[in-house]
């Protein structure tokens, strides 16, 4: 991951609009963490949008980023830590394991 890239995320892990949740990109295993939301009663659905339609965003709810800083995977390739325990996604078969986060 480029110094850059790496910098983002340690800064999005060490920002205060950081959530306790964090999710993980399914395609290198990347850990990013998620941002607080405000009450989904704030969000908006963007014009002409249909949530979980088309690509993303999909509303005006805050991500830290809009893509994978290390693969480029969309917001669309992602899971939750816990849905990745028993599975065999390929960066495990790649034996490159999870990068260590700051969380």
């Amino acid at each position: 991951m480029a110094p850059a890239a790496r910098k983002a995320v340690l800064l999005a892990w060490r920002s205060p609009e950081c959530d306790s949740l964090a999710w993980i990109w399914r395609q290198c295993g990347l850990e990013d963490p998620f941002p607080k939301s405000p009450p989904l009663s704030e969000g908006k659905l963007l014009p002409g949008k249909v949530p979980l339609q088309g690509s993303p965003p999909w509303d005006d709810l805050p991500d830290f980023f809009d893509a994978c800083s290390r693969c480029g995977a969309s917001l669309l390739d992602i899971d939750w830590p816990w849905l990745v325990e028993n599975c065999s996604p390929p960066w495990k078969a790649a034996g490159s394991g999870r990068e260590p986060t700051a969380g």
